[in-house]
């Protein structure tokens, strides 16, 4: 059956959990480009074909998730118009975290870019002129196309963000992220942390935590270096010790067991064991059939 509930009204009615949410990607690549998209934004929208298809193959299977973004607000569809497009591309993993941007007036230079270097970490090399950028961005997800919850409750949110001077040129609406039921959903760069189910005062503390070097938890999905599990373990240590630091963790597989993950910091170790668990249903977009809910169990 389908819900005649919006798809992240069911998913907070039956209390689906954030971590362990947050789509895989090690890298990041961020393009600026006004006007409408469409439900695979880099193939339907006014980027060039060549380019949007050309950037899908060579990103697919490498880690790297694409993304278009645009400013808040009206969207003029004046793609006929040269347009001073900027560019971020932003590697995750901790302790080797880094983001550069760049700017080009002809999309067609954006195939110019080494995404191999990306892929490996190495953000000085994917282009020649790009620049270090430490600022954090927030990217709100808007993208009506994939789930109408984004945009109906991540454009006032982006709107309002950037309306704001501290935060100018810092907040964009971008195609979807993933997990619209968890919408408003947000991706803050270069950290790869993704956030979900946040006000306009909690997207604020994302910034202002990200700029210090800190992370609000309540609102955390998950790392989006880790895979699903590992970001549930990750969250439930730093919750249960009160980890704040973006990157104050690491995280790798128990050697031979299963299931378990051994969380790091600077001065500690601990090994959780996530198990999955099956919960009520809830559609997993806005029309979808009704499924169950899967999570995570950390002990």
């Amino acid at each position: 059956m389908t819900s005649p509930e919006s798809c992240s009204q069911a998913s907070l009615a039956v209390g689906e959990p954030l971590p362990g949410t947050a789509p895989f990607a090690t890298a990041w690549l961020i393009i600026e480009q006004e006007g409408p998209y469409g439900t695979k934004a880099l193939l339907e929208s006014h980027l060039p074909e060549n380019v949007g298809l050309e950037l899908t193959q060579r990103t697919d299977g490498t880690g790297i998730k694409p993304l278009l973004i645009r400013k808040p607000g009206p969207h003029a569809d004046d793609h006929h118009q040269p347009q001073l497009r900027r560019v971020w591309w932003a590697y995750g993993v901790p302790g080797r975290v880094a983001m550069c941007t760049w700017a080009t007036d002809d999309p067609q230079r954006l195939l110019e870019l080494n995404l191999e270097a990306l892929a490996l970490g190495d953000v000085d090399s994917v282009h020649a002129d790009a620049v270090r950028d430490d600022v954090p961005l927030l990217l709100v997800c808007t993208h009506a196309r994939r789930d109408v919850c984004c945009a109906r409750i991540g454009r006032p949110i982006a709107l309002e963000l950037a309306a704001e001077p501290q935060w100018a040129g810092r907040v964009w609406e971008t195609s979807h992220i993933g997990g619209h039921r968890f919408a408003p959903t947000m991706l803050q760069l270069p950290h790869g942390w993704i956030h979900g189910r946040l006000d306009h005062a909690g997207a604020i503390e994302v910034l202002e935590h990200a700029r210090d070097g800190l992370l609000p938890l309540y609102s955390a999905r998950g790392r989006s270096s880790l895979p699903p599990a590992a970001q549930a373990a990750d969250i439930a240590i730093r919750t249960a010790h009160d980890i704040d630091g973006l990157d104050e963790t690491t995280l790798a597989e128990s050697p031979g067991v299963e299931g378990e993950w051994v969380v790091n910091t600077s001065n500690d170790s601990w090994t959780v064991r996530v198990d999955e668990v099956v919960g009520e249903a809830r559609p997993e977009s806005c029309g979808k059939e009704s499924e169950s809910v899967r999570s995570f169990s950390c002990r």
